[in-house]
């Protein structure tokens, strides 16, 4: 988390009119915009051309509007997002404000590997220009790999562990 926003450029953004997320103000970029935005950010900077193409396939651009919540502690985890441009307040327990995240960070993405409910509430502090990850698509992807989610599972409960102070370091 950081502040001192840099918006990430996306540019050549298809309109895709009967998107669902359309009155939401979801947009579909074209594939070489949303690899190479993809590229740049914190989570998806070590994978490869291929890997990148198959996430952004299940990515799309939304427009969130000031004071928006993206992620509500407690809940279970539906999407994981990445902030394009703008910030998000990032709080725990009712409003202790943690952190803040802004371009090329993401939100949400440990609910996707662990399906518990969420860590912190994220509010959009500005608008926003964010690309959500659908947590059905993501599982899709991710694939049947019992070894592999396994894995992610584990190493998703031990962040978790480490934030809250539970997990002690021996």
């Amino acid at each position: 988390m950081r502040v001192g926003p840099q918006p990430l450029v996306l540019q050549g953004f298809l309109d895709i009119s009967d998107s669902p997320s359309k009155e939401k103000g979801g947009r579909v970029p074209d594939a070489t915009t949303m690899v190479a935005t993809l590229q740049k950010t914190e989570l998806f900077r070590r994978f490869d051309h291929r890997q990148l193409e198959e996430v952004a396939a299940i990515t799309e651009e939304i427009r969130i509007d000031r004071g928006t919540v993206l992620c509500e502690q407690g809940r279970v985890a539906q999407e994981c997002w990445i902030v394009i441009d703008g910030e998000a307040d990032v709080e725990i327990g009712g409003g202790t404000l943690v952190g803040v995240v802004g371009p090329g960070e993401s939100v949400g993405e440990m609910g996707l590997l662990d399906h518990l409910p969420r860590s912190a509430t994220v509010t959009a502090r500005t608008p926003m220009v964010a690309l959500r990850i659908d947590g059905q698509r993501f599982e899709t992807l991710l694939g049947a790999s019992p070894l592999a989610r396994g894995l992610l599972e584990i190493l998703s409960r031990r962040i978790r562990d480490l934030e809250h102070g539970r997990l002690s370091l021996r």
